[in-house]
């Protein structure tokens, strides 16, 4: 199982450069992007499919996949069959995750302050136990939720709590799932998730001007 993962730094797009990524997106996207009014969430989403773009084109993927991707209003976004795709994003960075044949999921923090004492209702009392009062702990332990719940099709908070993480193993819904750590940069917490025990993950870190 190989997947790519592709990391950029959060920056802010020119003028010509959002338009040149707004004109890769179908139609619908571009309109529903167009009526965001956080522009820096408008642009971290345009970053997202840059490196969507430049994922496929690292596992081989045909050029017209990137065409293929659809944004369901109730579903996590989804490529033509058998590629699949994660993105997320935070303050500082943007991460993409392709593979080919299975599931996958990605989330990435900004390390911050927070504890289990702030979101205990999303975690169970081991998870609790285990992240404690330390933010290093918790955001590994946020992080690998997240990243599970997104390959696992999963959307919003509530949904959280049903991913059951213990140790590098997670579960859901009967389903193992296997996250993995990823090196996003100092001060960065990021995991990945996929059915698969023993990936090969190929990460690669990219410059804006090489993205763009």
């Amino acid at each position: 199982m190989r997947i790519s993962v592709l990391i950029v730094d959060d920056v802010a797009l020119s003028g010509s450069q959002e338009a040149a990524c707004l004109a890769l997106l179908p139609e619908a996207r571009r309109r529903e992007l167009l009526d965001q009014p956080d522009a820096r969430a408008r642009q971290r989403s345009l970053l997202g499919s840059r490196l969507l773009q430049a994922g496929l084109r690292r596992i081989g993927a045909p050029a017209e996949t990137f065409a293929s991707r659809d944004y369901p209003a109730s579903a996590k976004p989804r490529l033509e069959s058998p590629y699949e795709f994660s993105l997320a994003h935070c303050e500082g960075r943007v991460a993409c995750a392709v593979a080919r044949g299975s599931p996958v999921g990605i989330d990435v923090e900004r390390l911050g302050t927070l504890t289990t004492g702030t979101s205990s209702l999303y975690l169970s009392p081991a998870e609790s136990a285990w992240a404690g009062a330390d933010p290093a702990r918790f955001y590994a332990l946020w992080t690998r939720k997240e990243a599970v719940a997104k390959a696992a099709g999963l959307r919003g908070l509530r949904d959280l709590r049903a991913v059951e993480v213990d140790g590098a193993r997670a579960r859901v819904d009967g389903h193992t799932w296997h996250t993995t750590v990823l090196d996003a940069g100092p001060g960065f917490v990021a995991h990945l998730a996929c059915a698969f025990a023993d990936p090969i993950v190929e990460v690669e870190r990219l410059t804006a001007e090489t993205l763009l």
